[in-house]
């Protein structure tokens, strides 16, 4: 049996044919989530490539764990999803610690018109990310893990704390204590005439660019 076979196949049905290696059963659960994981990547990240990254990371995970791996709903299978794209980023930033100015290295002159507008757009979608990701760098790591996958990548609370592995109460109080952070911060901001600050926004934009 294909995922072809199973029109309109939830998630957990893809899954449990993924899980037995069908491989296009897997490219269908790829297909349906890539984009909101990697929109999540490169906010956390800052950086497209880096996201790039963490998305075929964590998918390559997730084809390496399909045999112990067994989900109930769909809401567990997205859990885990971005349980495994936390962990990712995590990781990558214990080992490498910033590479910001490497944005700057593109040059579009010798570029072909519609390539230069697409790294325009890409620049234009990893300094929006650089921007987001200032306004929760200075959160502690577990604050900024539980706000940004509540905030950022959509998840409710207690999908939130199947991906970070902890209690829902432990969740809303890390969300609530960031989020008094981040308020007592763009007060002070704001004091000090640094301009109007970031919102950590729902996920949503960037948009992923074509």
């Amino acid at each position: 049996m294909s995922v072809n076979d199973e029109v309109g196949a939830e998630d957990v049905q893809c899954w449990r044919l993924a899980a037995i290696g069908d491989g296009q059963a897997f490219g269908e659960l790829y297909g349906r989530h890539c984009d909101r994981l990697f929109n999540y990547a490169l906010r956390r990240s800052g950086s497209w490539d880096q996201a790039q990254d963490v998305l075929s990371l964590t998918f390559l995970e997730l084809w390496w764990r399909r045999g112990e791996l067994h989900f109930d709903d769909d809401a567990s299978l997205v859990a885990c999803l971005f349980g495994i794209t936390t962990n990712v980023l995590r990781n990558q930033y214990r080992a490498q610690r910033r590479h910001g100015e490497a944005l700057a290295r593109l040059r579009a002159q010798s570029l072909e018109p519609d390539l230069a507008d697409h790294i325009a757009d890409r620049l234009d979608a990893e300094n929006q990310a650089s921007r987001l990701l200032a306004s929760t760098e200075r959160l502690p790591r577990k604050e900024r893990e539980a706000l940004t996958l509540v905030a950022w990548a959509g998840l409710d609370y207690a999908q939130a704390a199947e991906a970070l592995r902890v209690p829902i109460g432990t969740v809303k109080s890390r969300v609530a204590r960031a989020r008094r952070r981040l308020r007592q911060s763009s007060k002070s901001d704001g004091r000090a005439g640094s301009g109007a600050p970031i919102e950590v926004t729902p996920l949503g934009s960037p948009e992923v660019l074509p």
